[in-house]
């Protein structure tokens, strides 16, 4: 039986950075797990053993390129470069080492050109509790925010043409 998996390379991304947080911008390492751990749902322990090992038919995973435009930090005023940082760099590895893996496609998507800068939600909710103020901001309180597009529809594509295929089990990861 042929088994699709499906990965939200973001949802992936922060959990590695959780489970080996010594590799956070490894993407090598990062790419390397994502397909082992993908590959061991096909072994997943079965009550049924009538049933025979499933298939790998094709790792899908779904993520779009890093942001790389030139901001100004709001509180700073510093310039930066995010082609330059290090999440650009560990995207376009992550990436490019996704390419090189066997029966593994890379759905990009891409990032909506209307970027805004935002407060990290751990000190909005300081903020809004009184613990803070606006002038005790910090230049690493606040982050870029790039919404992605198109991925949703790259998924509906692809599970819309794996059920026209020999493909009996599509699994979310």
């Amino acid at each position: 039986m042929a088994t699709a998996i499906l990965v939200d390379g973001g949802y992936f991304i922060k959990r590695f950075r959780r489970i080996e947080p010594d590799n956070a911008y490894d993407g090598k390492r990062a790419a390397e797990c994502l397909f082992r751990w993908s590959v061991s749902h096909l072994s997943e322990k079965r009550r049924d053993k009538s049933h025979p090992r499933r298939e790998l038919y094709r790792i899908f995973v779904y993520d779009c390129p890093p942001y790389t435009g030139k901001q100004h930090n709001p509180i700073s005023k510093q310039p930066i470069d995010f082609s330059r940082t290090d999440e650009s760099r560990f995207r376009n590895e992550f990436h490019e080492s996704l390419l090189s893996k066997r029966k593994l496609a890379l759905r990009l998507g891409h990032l909506s050109p209307d970027v805004k800068w935002t407060i990290k939600p751990h000190k909005i909710i300081e903020l809004l509790k009184g613990k803070i103020s606006i002038d005790d901001l910090q230049p690493d309180d606040v982050k870029i925010d790039a919404r992605q597009k198109g991925v949703d529809m790259r998924i509906g594509v692809d599970v819309t043409s794996l059920t026209q295929k020999n493909v009996r089990s599509i699994k979310l990861s």
